[in-house]
């Protein structure tokens, strides 16, 4: 057994990078995209429900990278090739 032979190997893993959009939206826009009932306008749970649906579809262009913060990333996976 060479123990000074290399071998190949190869390791997955899953980024995390922390980004953010910072905007504005207005009630009446969430009623319109119908993220929110007219009825629920009063109620802030169903309003922060209906802000983090209507984040969630934004377009991933709008958001940047968060000041100061690199992310974190976790092994997903590796092994040794195969020749």
């Amino acid at each position: 057994m060479d123990l000074d032979k290399p071998m190949p190997f190869f390791a997955k893993v899953v980024m995390t990078t922390d980004l953010e959009y910072k905007g504005h939206v207005t009630l009446q826009e969430l009623i319109d995209g119908d993220y929110l009932e007219d009825t629920e306008a009063g109620d802030e749970e169903a309003v922060l429900g209906a802000l983090r649906q209507y984040s969630k579809n934004l377009g991933g262009e709008k958001f940047v990278k968060r000041k100061g913060s690199s992310g974190s990333w976790t092994m997903d996976d590796a092994g040794f090739i195969d020749k």
